[in-house]
Order: structure tokens, then sequence, then C-alpha cells
């Protein structure tokens, strides 16, 4: 096996554990979290808890890309993880009443579960743009990684009977962060990778089109979050009217990560299958599309099994199809332009879309007293909707980018053509 093999195997493991390792800190600390509703969290206090995690999450945003300029985030990253871990284990010290350490790790875990994701992502990024050419595998390989961390926290983490205990389980969330910053810590760039990532912008038509490419990419993060996070909460709010105990309400959300788990690796390893090629940002548009009809069918038939099977359909759809397609287009960005936006677009994007769907849902509860399923799905729907013109729009762009190709195959080896094709196009 030669070096560059071999590192890319060591970066495939290396990844693949930081995303498992991230995935089981999501999946745990969601479930603990939801399973705090009518237990410390009345339902009431979920928009505005959501509005000030967003406020800090903005904030937080604008902090990391001001540091991300003035240092190296190979060193930054980690310390965030880090600083996520040594909040929770001072929240494990229970110096606050229940009910303000409650409201305090539902911020914290908006924010870790915000910046986790994205942060891991955006090295592994970097790492895709080193080595382009096994990304659309290495793609998929951590996909699945991540999901099979959610499986191993769905099905076992959140039966174990400390982790029911507030202060266990936040010791527990600690170490996960811990572990993902020792992980990251030892990931280094390929010596031979690094001249092939582009560090200087270009002018011109390209760049316009590289600009918009972004602007597309956070109005479909916006939409994509608001309509998840709409969907999410209008579960949770079901559930907690069908389970009462908190231990009821962790084992119900550690079965349903679970599900959604196996239902994310089914949708996943198709990714290895069905490629299409010329325009892989229709995967987006198949999601938003897709869950635009089943709010609609949801909201003309509404019962809770129909719903379960609507959030098991868009969490896998989200995290297979969607998230490929976002994937795919942050990697062929130029460096200099994803390292400038992708820590604002992914924790600003996320934020907004979701305080968008807490002030919907606030709105809705504030005209009607009772809590209007029809309503807020036909909400949903309309907001999918808007997101698949997004990504239809945007598929536009890439297609007619992709078409201006030049054909240069055969002329040099395979992994220099590749980059010599990107730096031509500055994609």
């Amino acid at each position: 096996m030669d070096q560059r093999s071999s590192g890319y195997s060591n970066h495939t493991v290396l990844f693949a554990l930081s995303c498992g390792v991230v995935m089981i800190h999501f999946v745990f600390s969601r479930a603990f979290r939801d399973s705090l509703l009518q237990n410390g969290l009345p339902v009431a206090s979920l928009p505005g808890l959501i509005v000030i995690g967003t406020l800090f999450s903005l904030l937080l945003s604008f902090v990391l890309s001001g540091l991300f300029k003035r240092f190296d985030r190979a060193t930054v990253i980690p310390l965030v993880y880090i600083s996520m871990g040594a909040g929770e284990l001072f929240l494990a010290l229970n110096f606050f009443p229940l009910d303000i350490a409650c409201r305090a790790f539902y911020i914290l875990i908006s924010l870790s579960t915000a910046t986790g994701l994205s942060l891991v992502w955006l090295r592994a990024s970097d790492w895709f743009s080193e080595d382009p050419s096994h990304k659309e595998v290495a793609i998929p390989t951590l996909l699945a990684a991540g999901t099979a961390g959610g499986l191993i926290a769905g099905l076992g983490l959140v039966h174990l009977p400390f982790v029911a205990n507030f202060s266990n389980a936040n010791v527990v969330l600690a170490l996960l962060n811990f572990t993902t910053a020792a992980l990251l810590f030892t990931y280094r760039p390929s010596p031979c990778g690094q001249k092939w990532t582009q560090t200087k912008p270009v002018s011109g038509q390209r760049e316009k089109r590289n600009h918009l490419v972004v602007m597309m990419l956070a109005a479909s993060t916006i939409l994509g979050a608001a309509g998840s996070t709409l969907l999410d909460l209008t579960y949770r709010i079901s559930a907690s009217e069908r389970y009462h105990s908190r231990q009821e309400l962790l084992h119900f959300f550690g079965f349903l990560q679970a599900m959604l788990g196996v239902t994310t690796v089914l949708a996943q390893l198709g990714l290895w299958k069905w490629q299409p090629s010329g325009g892989r940002r229709s995967m987006m548009m198949i999601y938003a599309l897709g869950g635009s009809f089943a709010a609609i069918l949801t909201a003309i038939v509404p019962n809770f099994a129909l719903l379960t099977a609507m959030r098991t359909g868009e969490y896998a759809t989200r995290n297979s199809l969607f998230r490929f397609g976002t994937e795919m287009t942050y990697a062929e960005l130029p460096n200099y332009l994803r390292e400038q936006t992708r820590p604002v677009v992914d924790v600003v994007g996320e934020r907004i879309g979701d305080s968008l769907a807490a002030g919907l849902l606030q709105l809705i509860l504030f005209i009607n007293s009772s809590f209007p399923l029809r309503i807020v799905l036909f909400c949903l729907a309309g907001i999918t909707f808007l997101l698949w013109a997004v990504c239809e729009r945007m598929t536009r762009i890439t297609v007619r980018r992709s078409r201006r190709k030049p054909a240069l195959e055969g002329k040099q080896n395979s992994m220099l053509l590749y980059a010599s094709v990107k730096e031509g196009e500055n994609v």
C-alpha cells in the first residue's frame, strides 16, 4: 500500500470514528433532552428556549468565524468540543435548581448539536479538498459511521440505568465531547494533498456563480432546518402527550432514534448504488418534494402512527439524500470560500431555521389554545415546497456549470486531472 492509499485509509478511520462519537453524543443528548419534557421542562417553554439557543448560536458562529480567520482551525475546532464538554461537566455538579439546570442543559445541547456536526464535517471537507478523487466514497462512509453511532446510543446507551440521572448523563456527554476533541487533534493534512487545495479566489463570472451557490446553500439550510425543526417539535409534543414519565420518554426516544438510525443506514447505503450523474443536488429536490407530499398526506389523515412514519422518513432522507447533496456541493467549492462561509451558513442558517419554526409554532399555539396538528402540517408542507424551489434553482446552476467542464480526460494522471479541472473551473 503506497503512502497516499495509507493516508486515505487512516483518515477514513479517523473521521469515521469522529462522526460516530459525535452522533452518539447527538442522539443521546437529544433523547435525554426530550425526556425532560413535562419532567422539568414544560412544553410551553420550548419556543422561548429555542429562541435563546438561537441567539447564543448566532453569537458562537460569529466568534468561530473570527477565530478561524486568526488561528488554525485544526486547533480551534477541538477546543470547541472541549469547551462544550466542560460546560456539561459544570452542569453535572448540580450547582443550580433542577428547573434552571434543565433550561441551561437545553440551551447547551442546542449549541452542541448545532456546532458539533458542522465542525467535524468542516474538517472532513478539508480532507475532501485535499483528496477529491475519494470524496464520493468517503462521504457515504462517514454518514454511515455517524448513523452507526446513533444506533449505539439509541439501542444501548439510553437503556443503561445510570444515565437516567441528570448528573450522570452530563458526565457521559462530556466524555464524548472530549473523545471527539482527542480524535480531531490527531488529524494532519497529507503533504501531497496540500498542493491541490485552492487558496486564492478568482474574479469574474465563475466567482459570482460560486457566491450564488453559497446563497442557495444558505437558503436551503434555513428552510431545511425550519421544516425539520417544525416536524421535530410537532412529534415531540405529540409523544409527550402519550408518555408521561422521564424514563418512559427516554426509552421511547431511544427506540425512536434506533429506528431512525436503521432507516437512515438503508438510505445511506443506497447512495453507494444510486448517484445520478450531472446533478447530484437533485437528491435535495427529492427530499424536499417528498416532505411536502408527506406533510399534506398526514394532514389529511392525522394520527400518531403516520406522523411517526413521516418523522422517520424525513430523518432518513435528510441525513442521506439532502446531506449528501449538501456535502458534495460544499466539497466542490473553493477552499477559501468554504472556509469563510460554511461555519456561518451551517450554524446561523440552522439556528435561523429553528427560530422560524419556533416562532411559527408559538404563533399557532397563541391563536389556537389546543395543539392544531393539521394547521402545523400544512405550514410544514408550504416550507418544504419552498425548499424544493430553492434546490431546483441550485440544481440548474450546478448542471449548467458541469456542462461547461472542459474535456481533459486521458491527458494526465486521474488524480491530478481531477484537481486541475477543479482549479480551472473554480467550482
